[in-house]
């Protein structure tokens, strides 16, 4: 989706929205964002989709300007050094229907226009088959997130638990009660996330835990213009 606007002099702070029909925000892309990293679903190595180059920037040249929006909704969290194997992060294409672009210069009053998106007529898909795969897409990226945002939180506690074990000398019970207390969490972090990746082929000796498996099924569900097959659906209930 291409969004052209044309700038005077000076340098406005730009600003451009994608909402759904409801209203509802998907993505904002702003001239003051920082430099955005690669876009793309690979979370880390080992077999993930490969992504593109560089995100668009928002730009502010006076003249005429363009973005370009890829479709996608945004990506699933992800925490330093993960590796996957055949899955990503990558935020699922938005299903066909009308969408509005809001566009924002400066303190002036925005503006709308209406976004089609349209399903490639060669596919035999409907537009409900793809409103259902965008449905189901949507709900494992979440999955995900939430799988990736416990990881993150358990680490954050490991960090916690060693900064304070020192500090709690005088404390005869703590070091046996936060030793416990993060061997409990590794286990279940070793059943969230495969934590003996440190290289991107480790997928090929230790098995893949559920982060992994569910952004798998991610790249599955969006691989093909079709409505997901139900065993996606009971394969993501499993794994949820």
């Amino acid at each position: 989706a291409t969004v052209m606007y044309r700038l005077g002099e000076g340098n406005p702070v730009v600003t451009i929205e994608f909402l759904d029909a409801a209203g509802k925000l998907i993505r904002k892309f702003a001239s003051t964002d920082s430099v955005p990293a690669a876009a793309g679903g690979r979370g880390g190595g080992g077999g993930g989709g490969r992504g593109g180059g560089g995100a668009p920037v928002v730009t502010t040249r006076p003249g005429v300007n363009q973005y370009q929006w890829n479709l996608r909704y945004p990506d699933a969290t992800a925490f330093q050094g993960m590796i996957f194997w055949a899955g990503g992060v990558q935020g699922p294409l938005a299903a066909p229907g009308t969408y509005t672009v809001r566009l924002s210069i400066g303190s002036e009053r925005p503006v709308t226009q209406p976004l089609v998106v349209r399903r490639d007529p060669r596919v035999k898909a409907t537009d409900a088959d793809l409103v259902a795969r965008h449905q189901l897409a949507i709900r494992v990226r979440d999955r995900v997130t939430e799988a990736n945002d416990a990881v993150r939180r358990m680490r954050s506690v490991y960090r916690q638990l060693d900064d304070r074990t020192p500090k709690m000398a005088g404390v005869a019970d703590f070091a046996a009660l936060a030793k416990t207390f993060g061997d409990s969490l590794h286990a279940t972090e070793d059943s969230v996330y495969q934590t003996k990746n440190q290289s991107g082929e480790d997928p090929l000796n230790f098995p893949v835990r559920l982060n992994n498996q569910l952004a798998a099924l991610l790249g599955f569900v969006e691989s093909g213009d079709r409505r997901p097959p139900p065993q996606a659906v009971e394969v993501f209930s499993a794994l949820s």
